[in-house]
């Protein structure tokens, strides 16, 4: 080997160990979970002392316990994170949902910061996670993974595609960097008694599409889940949502509504919107992420509670048969609070 090259592995071998990107927890299961980061020489080390490295899944998890980790490279400890595994379906969960930030704006920090200062189980996005686009990546470190970090670094992340994730590269460089189940863009997310179904809105939602598959298939294998809640991007009684709107009103929400689903959450017009039930099923919109704020209200449905001009996030108590739902602002002011039951 040339003495050049001998030289390059010796300095990758000495050079400082750095933290590029991440944590973020994925997949998280009662037994099982993903943290994804990039930086050279970097690992992490769980509180129970095993060393793994990025995107490797960790498995034999003790089922509701919080994890605690470190991120460490060269001896030094780059980032500090925790996780809560699944306690299954008789346990007690807190879940964050909003979605429309990721413009790397104060407003999306503040939000951000009231959401971790409920240790939530999971966040739960509605979709829009980058601005202006996450094609090419460049934009995934200042609008979604530093902004967000307080929040990243103490739950697991469940995220929804929305159409500002898939301009120009179809969602890749969004997918790419995040270690999400299945088809990565539809998939079930399990949390005690709930189940999230998210789907990918941009994407075709016909019976004999893949999407359309999995719906029917993930409908039948979480019949045994208490509360069911489907996670959209774009509201199906939305006009702002347009032509997808009419896909999911005619190949979705009837699949929805005959399974009793608990509500839909879904994001895109930048307000916060809770309807009456439409067929049972009541459609939650939480665009108040951080994004341009929305001042109007966009659905044909007939409200239970609007508010616009607000940022904020949707907290979800799910405990046995119920879901207590509170939606606060930034400021700390509840603004919403209602109850959901198993159908």
């Amino acid at each position: 080997m040339a003495f050049g090259a001998w030289l390059a592995i010796i300095a990758a071998a000495v050079a400082p160990a750095s933290l590029e990107r991440g944590p973020v927890v994925t997949q998280t299961t009662d037994a099982n979970t993903v943290i994804s980061f990039a930086g050279p020489g970097t690992t992490a080390r769980l509180d129970d002392g095993r060393v793994v490295a990025a995107g490797e899944r960790i498995t034999g998890l003790e089922a509701g316990r919080r994890y605690r980790y470190t991120i460490e490279g060269a001896g030094r400890v780059l980032a500090r994170g925790s996780f809560r595994t699944d306690p299954g379906p008789r346990g007690r969960v807190t879940v964050a949902v909003f979605g429309d930030y990721g413009d790397g704006s104060v407003n999306e920090r503040r939000v951000a910061r009231l959401a971790a200062s409920w240790n939530p189980d999971a966040f739960v996005s509605t979709g829009d996670n980058v601005y202006l686009f996450a094609a090419g990546g460049f934009l995934l470190d200042p609008n979604l993974f530093r902004p967000l970090e307080p929040l990243l670094r103490r739950t697991t992340f469940v995220p929804a595609l929305g159409n500002h994730d898939t301009i120009l590269d179809d969602g890749r460089a969004f997918l790419d960097a995040f270690a999400l189940p299945g088809a990565e863009r539809w998939y079930v997310h399990s949390a005690g008694p709930a189940a999230f179904i998210v789907l990918d809105s941009n994407s075709p939602l016909g019976p004999s599409s893949p999407q359309g598959r999995f719906l029917r298939t993930a409908i039948r294998e979480t019949a045994d889940s208490c509360l069911r809640f489907l996670v959209v991007h774009h509201p199906p009684f939305s006009p702002h949502s347009g032509g997808i709107a009419d896909a999911l009103r005619r190949d979705v929400m009837p699949l929805v509504e005959r399974a009793r689903f608990t509500a839909v959450l879904a994001g895109h017009v930048h307000i916060y919107d809770r309807s009456v039930p439409e067929n049972g099923v009541p459609h939650i919109a939480v665009g108040t992420g951080g994004a341009e704020i929305g001042q109007f209200r966009s659905s044909r449905l007939e409200p239970a509670r609007a508010v616009v001009g607000t940022y904020g996030a949707l907290r979800l108590d799910i405990d046995g048969r119920r879901a207590r739902g509170r939606f606060y602002a930034v400021d700390g002011r509840r603004l919403d609070t209602f109850n959901l039951t198993c159908r």
